[in-house]
């Protein structure tokens, strides 16, 4: 019990040597709450309390008292349902069956008794005691705890259960469960009689409930639930898996970079270090130079603070190393947690490094495009390009040559959000089947050299028509690929109808990769107005290239118009660049015009035109190559071209390798 139970005291008087006075006298001066009655052989008769023993006293009359008989008769009087036990019961269900008085003795002595009456008041306040202590427990739980009733009525819940259920308890009291909770779980078990675990979603919050059947013996009466908002437990779980997962990123990372990584206190002790950080490591420290080199510039950026610092050293299998430090900062203490050491192998790279030197060298062309208007667009065409710059679909050009393709898919980038990123345009017409190849499709350890350097910007193929087919299947592939991973734009233009059928001319699959928007220009006779503006451009344009102030006449430019061109604006270009360095006229006519195309058409009669003087040997030499570029574009086979000039097919075969070489 919660309470103890105090026992009342006790008389303890043989029945053949105590009196009736005694009786009243001991029991009055030593306020026993009752007395008990020991026979001549020790036996224990009976008990008294002193109401009893008063009655008695009444019932016989004072005068008479005194009389030792009287005893005898008391005796004969006193109550029998008592029980002896040396202990005290601690709950209701330990007293004894038809007992009024229980007398507790220990060490063969009657040291007190207690009553049935005084037992249970006892009891009845540990019980209240025992309430109040489970009220207060109940209450003061974290956790919503709630029961119902077998009709499924809440019959009890605490405050935890009306901060979460948002009910307060008088409301909750005798309502349906779903009416203060949406879950259903507590009817479940009432309706299957087995406890079971749930977690559940309300709005935002997560919690979770564990519910069990009440039952008085067998009969299923009620269930009670207790929930828990574990929302803060789900973000925390969420975050330590997110911090596991980081971790695991991390270490694949660590293992699988190209460098060597480690990761150091400030002592100097490796606290964590990949395989190849160790191989480069250890390949450092086999020399006292380079070693002293290491702790030098570890000791510099740890006593400074440097944010970085880098050293460059060649170890013993001559691989030239740079070594990156960082330092992980301590903002609350202001000192250095970590330093994080990035050894770069600058050897292996060196290779590619040339080949991207190279290759920038023979796309010297990349540039960014300034903001200017080359040609005055009519409004609808102008409408048209800036609609299309705004998407990033890609763009086919088609129309003759030299008419202004290059310059319309310009003005496309212009108007766009690539303006200031890298614009490639490659001329397949011009390049020969290894150069193309060599420019589409140089790799490095970093991916495609050609894709890499116009990564947010776009890519020109002009004439594309002219790109050899086996190429066009490669590009068709290497644009699937690349797509997915940079950002680049993709512009074509053709001059060349296009064939699908049973000898195609052009990839299917290629020509549907740049063909999602479609641009068609007209040649020169279709666009005179606009044509002049542009002629007059090249005029200024020239002007400014060679430090002259030429003017074309009007009726130059009316000439110029009415004249066939294979190859529309560029060949117009061409001839006008001719004359401004050819000429010291500073007005330039028609026939003037006139006279440039008739020495233009009698060079264009010769098979060989010779421009400067060079020894016949090598003079022969540039001749062979020459023709084999020129027949290499072709893409025909080494019979067909040693057929074509007359030679053995070894000797194609043998001149190309050299070429290549």
């Amino acid at each position: 019990m919660e309470h103890a139970m105090k026992l009342q005291p006790i008389g303890v008087f043989p029945s053949d040597t105590t009196t009736l006075v005694h009786l009243l006298n001991t029991m009055t001066t030593q306020s026993y709450h009752y007395g008990i009655i020991i026979g001549r052989f020790g036996k224990l008769e009976g008990f008294f309390n002193a109401m009893d023993l008063l009655q008695y006293c009444m019932k016989i009359g004072i005068d008479y008292i005194e009389d030792i008989d009287q005893l005898k008769a008391f005796t004969r009087m006193i109550h029998k349902q008592f029980t002896v036990l040396t202990h005290i019961p601690s709950t209701e269900y330990e007293w004894p069956i038809d007992t009024h008085l229980l007398i507790i003795k220990h060490d063969n002595k009657y040291i007190g008794c207690i009553d049935k009456a005084t037992f249970y008041e006892a009891v009845a306040q540990a019980h209240q005691f025992q309430l109040k202590h489970y009220k207060t427990v109940f209450q003061a739980v974290p956790s919503g705890i709630m029961a119902v009733d077998i009709q499924g009525n809440i019959t009890m819940m605490n405050q935890a259960g009306e901060k979460i259920s948002g009910v307060p308890l008088e409301k909750a009291i005798g309502r349906f469960i779903t009416d203060v909770v949406p879950p259903k779980g507590l009817l479940q078990v009432l309706q299957t009689g087995q406890g079971q675990v749930e977690k559940y979603k309300v709005r935002k919050r997560w919690y979770i409930s564990h519910r069990e059947p009440i039952f008085d013996g067998k009969q299923l009466v009620g269930a009670v639930g207790v929930f828990e908002d574990i929302s803060k437990m789900e973000s925390l779980t969420s975050e330590l898996e997110t911090y596991r997962q980081l971790v695991r990123e991390n270490e694949m990372l660590l293992e699988t970079s190209d460098h060597g990584i480690a990761i150091m206190n400030p002592a100097g002790d490796i606290l964590r270090q990949n395989a190849l950080f160790h191989q480069f490591y250890v390949s450092i420290m086999y020399e006292e130079s380079q070693r002293v080199r290491f702790s030098h510039a570890l000791q510099e950026i740890i006593q400074n603070k440097k944010i970085q610092n880098t050293i460059r050293m060649t170890n013993r299998h001559q691989q030239v190393l740079d070594f990156h430090f960082s330092i992980i900062v301590n903002q609350e203490q202001n000192s250095i947690d970590r330093i994080v050491i990035r050894i770069s192998n600058i050897t292996t790279m060196s290779h590619h490094l040339k080949k991207m030197k190279a290759l920038q060298q023979q796309l010297h062309h990349v540039f960014t495009l300034k903001n200017e208007l080359i040609v005055q667009y009519p409004p609808e065409l102008m409408n048209k390009i800036k609609q299309i710059a705004k998407v990033s679909s890609s763009v086919l050009i088609k129309g003759e040559i030299g008419s202004g393709r290059s310059t319309l898919a310009k003005q496309i980038v212009l108007n766009s959000e690539r303006k200031k990123a890298p614009f490639i345009e490659i001329d397949c017409r011009t390049k020969t089947k290894d150069e193309l190849e060599h420019l589409l499709f140089s790799t490095s350890i970093e991916g495609y050299y050609l894709f890499s350097l116009a990564t947010n910007g776009t890519l020109y193929f002009k004439n594309i028509d002219y790109l050899p087919f086996t190429l066009q299947e490669r590009l068709a592939s290497l644009i699937e690929q690349q797509s997915s991973t940079i950002n680049i734009r993709i512009m074509a233009s053709i001059s060349l109808d296009v064939s699908f059928d049973s000898t195609p001319n052009f990839s299917e699959k290629l020509y549907y990769l740049i063909n999602s928007i479609t641009f068609h220009v007209s040649s020169i006779a279709e666009r005179s107005e606009e044509a002049k503006a542009i002629i007059q451009h090249f005029i200024h344009l020239l002007n400014e290239k060679h430090n002259r102030s030429i003017t074309l006449t009007a009726d130059a430019i009316q000439f110029l118009l009415r004249q066939q061109w294979a190859e529309n604006f560029t060949e117009i270009f061409s001839l006008l660049e001719q004359h401004v360095l050819s000429s010291n006229r500073i007005l330039l006519h028609a026939f003037h015009i006139k006279q440039l195309l008739a020495v233009q058409e009698d060079i264009s009669k010769k098979p060989i035109i010779v421009n400067d003087i060079l020894p016949l040997k090598t003079a022969v030499k540039e001749l062979e190559k020459e023709l084999l570029l020129l027949l290499n574009e072709k893409n025909i086979s080494y019979r067909q071209m040693a057929k074509i000039l007359d030679v053995n097919p070894s000797t194609i075969v043998r001149k190309i390798k050299n070429i290549k070489e």
